[in-house]
């Protein structure tokens, strides 16, 4: 894994294009951080993501993220459909993101509760750009996910996702 992601970054280098949030510009980015619950001191883990996104509009991105985590005995693949807004345009921007998706749960030590989640995250993020394509970022997302198999109270999580980031702008 260290070695695909050295190879990604190390790419994303090597191209040299201009990178603006403008219309026509694509968006693809690396993260991951720990998960935190805040109701719950016990419970740890992480997570990982990918982006890619287009701007259809100045200052718009809209992406698909798919992600995967682990917080103690369970484990979560799936992908999100984002929206960010970029509210300013500078070396360090400030931006929102949104989004909701669809995954897959694995418990491994209580594989009755495996299934099907829902997920859906907001947050504030602000990146600063170190060249005009590349850009690192730090994102705090509320997170709630729930597991869509089991109803009860106890399957939705409310968790806060830091995640810092690489992101890599392409202008068409």
């Amino acid at each position: 894994m260290k070695k695909t992601v050295l190879i990604f970054i190390i790419l994303l280098l090597y191209f040299n294009s201009k990178a603006q949030y403008e219309k026509g510009t694509f968006q693809l980015g690396i993260g991951g951080m720990p998960i935190l619950y805040p109701d719950n001191s016990v419970e740890s883990g992480y997570s990982l993501r990918a982006n890619f996104g287009y701007f259809p509009i100045n200052k718009l991105a809209i992406g698909v993220m798919p992600f995967l985590g682990k917080v103690d005995d369970m484990k979560s693949i799936g992908a999100n459909i984002y929206l960010r807004y970029y509210i300013t345009n500078n070396r360090f921007s400030l931006f929102v993101e949104g989004g909701g998706g669809f995954g897959n749960l694995k418990y491994e030590d209580s594989p009755q509760y495996n299934g099907t989640m829902n997920a859906i995250t907001l947050g504030p993020g602000i990146h600063y750009k170190f060249k005009n394509n590349l850009s690192i970022e730090f994102l705090f997302q509320y997170a709630r996910l729930r597991n869509i198999n089991y109803p009860e109270s106890t399957s939705t999580g409310n968790t806060l996702i830091p995640t810092l980031g690489i992101q890599y702008f392409i202008k068409k």
